[in-house]
């Protein structure tokens, strides 16, 4: 290893051991679950966790190569998953080129990044050829505890929503608080409601500044009632949804107006910024660089290449083509997509959902409301919001599976029973995981399915994402869930123009929050929506 200069070291306080070069974690007293960073308590049995110092050596499960970084870090260098030990998995950064899947490597203190007072030194993990191989593990001991979600409870939902609304999304150089009011005005329009009908808002945004709710006084005329601001990442819109749900289910409101907005284009773009002390982030993992290693496991397992997660974008603007309400609507092919600039490999540009300003607004109401619409009523079935738990999205199995299948049990559902999906397709590959997490398609096969034409809008299985996704529609975080529900109450109402699907039984709510990257999550939110009787 070259001598290093001098500079602090990322971690040292906490989570990274430079005089062992070993990072610092916790080992469950009881189930015998490791974890990293130290944690107090256990995410597998909710016990005490007592903290330790981790393997200094694992394997390469996943590996990819950041092209665009955020500031103080190198143009281009390498991250990946590492195995330290059957069920703990690291993401790590890579002192040189990563190695290849199954090889062994050993952490060190290396050069992470700079900023203004110097150099920035943490755990790098290096190729050790001297070592045998480490066998990855795909499978945890069937004999340890499996946590479930636990989601709302009382049984099926039944609130209803009688109006939606979205702005347009792209570049309208507006504030966050002209968007969100734009849109809550016309989902009340929309529901046939009065302004004075309204009883409360609740207001999504991850990045627009505080007090959104109260600045949308200024253009609507709801002063003197319950307003509440929500952030939780991307999902703060949905989160915004299930709060507007749990005050008219308990009797507290009639009408409420949930709001999502957020003006990330009008801030400057580029990367969502991230905690650089964090110890996922802090070493320059980013949010396309997440999901490159996602989509580098996915190909590892199942041979699904480039070109299935290339078609889920040709696939989306396909569709954005028809959604006058999107961003990116012009078709694309499968080359122009791998031809787009590199990202994470293997993502290219085209395969990252672009930032976009908008907002976004679903009205929910009491039953005795119901009445006054002039839409046939569409009812949320169930809606569950949860946090990951304490542990990384590698381990373990997907939020997304535990919530899903706790929601279809709440409902009284089968997912064969789903006709549309919208779903959080922020990266390509997560459009093709999470059609399996969710039940849709069996492992490995929905990038076969999607390049055969399958979930389309018409036919061969749940059509995915009518409106265009995250990827074609665009990524206003705060309004991207409300968005989502937005189109599938369109689709289930009839009124989806070009893309409305032939029969869209009942509609699947699809939507992550995370910027915590230890975390599998920050929020992950589901729900069911169809037609009342």
């Amino acid at each position: 290893m070259t001598e290093l200069a001098a500079g602090r070291v990322l971690g040292a306080d906490g989570w990274y051991d430079p005089a062992e070069q070993r990072l610092r974690g916790s080992r469950c007293g009881t189930c015998g679950t490791r974890s990293f960073p130290t944690r107090a308590f256990c995410w597998r049995c909710s016990n005490t966790m007592l903290p330790e110092l981790l393997p200094r050596s694992g394997t390469v499960v996943a590996r990819s190569t950041v092209r665009v970084s955020a500031p103080g870090f190198p143009d281009r260098y390498d991250v990946g998953v590492v195995e330290l030990a059957p069920g703990l998995r690291v993401l790590a950064r890579f002192e040189d080129e990563a190695p290849t899947h199954g090889e062994r490597v050993s952490v060190r203190t290396g050069h992470v990044r700079h900023e203004d007072s110097g150099v920035v030194l943490g755990p790098v993990f290096a190729h050790d050829p001297g070592a045998a191989l480490l066998p990855a593990t795909h499978h945890e001991d069937a004999a340890l505890p499996q946590p479930e979600a636990r989601i709302s409870r009382g049984g099926q939902l039944g609130v209803t929503v009688a109006g939606v609304a979205t702005t347009a999304f792209g570049r309208p150089d507006r504030a966050a608080e002209e968007l969100a009011a734009e849109a809550a005005l016309a989902a009340v329009a929309d529901a046939g409601l009065r302004h004075e009908d309204v009883d409360a808002l609740v207001v999504g945004s991850a990045f627009s500044t505080a007090a959104l709710g109260q600045r949308m006084l200024r253009h609507v005329p709801w002063g003197g009632r319950r307003i509440v601001n929500v952030e939780n990442a991307c999902a703060s819109g949905t989160s915004a949804l299930a709060e507007a749900v749990a005050l008219v289910r308990a009797g507290l409101a009639d009408v409420v107006v949930a709001v999502g907005a957020d003006v990330p284009v009008r801030s400057g773009g580029g990367l969502i910024p991230l905690d650089q002390e964090d110890p996922v982030a802090g070493i320059g993992v980013t949010l396309p660089s997440l999901y490159a290693l996602v989509g580098d496991l996915y190909t590892s397992r199942y041979g699904v290449g480039s070109e299935a997660f290339a078609s889920v974008v040709v696939h989306s603007r396909d569709n954005a083509f028809r959604n006058p309400d999107a961003y990116r609507r012009t078709p694309v092919t499968r080359e122009e997509v791998l031809g787009s600039r590199a990202i994470a490999d293997p993502l290219t540009l085209f395969q990252c959902a672009p930032n976009a300003d908008g907002a976004a607004a679903v009205v929910v109401v009491a039953d005795h409301v119901v009445r006054r619409s002039e839409h046939r009523p569409v009812e949320i079935a169930a809606l569950a919001l949860t946090s990951g738990f304490a542990k990384d999205r590698f381990t373990g199995a997907s939020v997304v599976e535990r919530v899903s299948r706790a929601v279809y049990a709440q409902a009284g559902v089968d997912p064969s029973e789903i006709g549309v999906v919208e779903l959080h397709d922020a990266f390509a590959p997560a459009a093709l995981t999470n059609l399996e997490y969710l039940g849709l398609a069996d492992p490995g096969t929905a990038g076969t399915r999607l390049m055969a034409g399958e979930f389309g809008i018409s036919g061969g299985g749940p059509s995915l994402n009518p409106s265009g996704g995250l990827l074609s529609r665009g990524h206003p975080p705060g309004a991207t869930g409300l968005a989502q529900v937005s189109e599938l109450v369109r689709q289930l109402r009839g009124e989806a123009g070009e893309r409305q699907v032939d029969d869209p039984g009942v509609a699947l709510l699809h939507t992550m929050g995370g910027t915590v990257l230890e975390l599998e999550t920050n929020a992950c939110t589901i729900g069911l929506l169809r037609r009342r009787p």
